[in-house]
C-alpha cells in the first residue's frame, strides 16, 4: 500500500485463491435418449414425467486460480472515510476431478408394445426377442453404470469462474459516539 496524502492512500496486491468442490447432480431420465433412431426417441416421449430421477452424479475436485486487486482508501473530511476495491476474476479449472454415478431405481416398466422393443424387431438385448415385451426401465439402464457403461467412474475437467468484483463504501462519524455506514458490492 502506499499513502499517497496524508488523507488518501491506495493498496493493491496479488490473490491466491484456492476451492475444493463437491457438486452432487439428480439425473433426469426424461430427458435421456431411448433410442437413437432415426428418429431420437427420448424418454419423456414415453411418458416419464420431468425430473424423474434415475441416477445420481457426485462429482469432487479442487483447483487453484490466481488474480489481483486494488483499493482506494480516503478521508475527504474529518467525519467523512470512502473506499472502493477491485477484485479480478478468479478462474478456477479443475483437472482430474473424480465423478463417480450411482443408480436410482425408478420401478418403471414400459408396457408391451413399446418402441423400444418394437423398433428393434425384439433384437434389443432387454427385449428377449419379443418386440411385445415390456421394458423394465431400472434393467435397461443398469448397463451405463457398470463397466463399459457412460456412467461409470472417470476422470473429469471443469471450469468455474468467480466474476470480477467491486466494493464501495462511506462512513460518517459526525455523530458523538457513532459510526453511520453504507456499502455496496457487485
Amino acid at each position: 500500500s502506499y499513502q499517497m496524502t496524508e488523507r488518501w492512500s491506495v493498496g493493491a496486491g496479488p490473490i491466491f485463491g484456492h476451492s475444493s468442490v463437491e457438486l452432487i447432480q439428480a439425473l433426469d431420465l426424461s430427458e435421456q435418449v431411448a433410442s437413437a433412431g432415426p428418429p431420437v426417441v427420448r424418454f419423456s416421449q414415453f411418458g416419464i414425467a420431468s425430473r424423474t430421477e434415475f441416477g445420481r452424479a457426485n462429482l469432487e475436485g479442487s483447483a487453484n486460480a490466481f488474480g489481483g486487486h486494488i483499493g482506494f482508501y480516503g478521508r475527504p473530511n474529518e467525519n467523512w472515510s470512502v473506499g472502493v476495491r477491485y477484485l479480478t476474476r478468479l478462474k478456477f479449472t479443475y483437472e482430474g476431478a473424480d465423478a463417480t454415478f450411482s443408480q436410482t431405481m425408478t420401478g418403471l416398466v414400459l408396457p408391451p408394445g413399446n418402441p423400444i422393443c418394437q423398433g428393434s424387431g425384439g433384437a434389443h438385448p432387454i427385449c428377449g426377442g419379443n418386440a411385445q415385451a415390456p421394458v423394465d426401465i431400472d434393467v435397461l439402464l443398469a448397463s451405463q453404470f457398470t463397466t463399459g457403461g457412460a456412467l461409470v467412474a472417470q476422470e473429469v475437467e471443469t471450469e468455474i469462474t468467480h466474476p470480477d468484483q467491486i466494493q464501495g463504501g462511506f462512513g460518517y462519524s459526525g455523530f458523538a459516539n457513532w459510526l453511520l455506514s453504507a456499502d455496496y458490492a457487485y
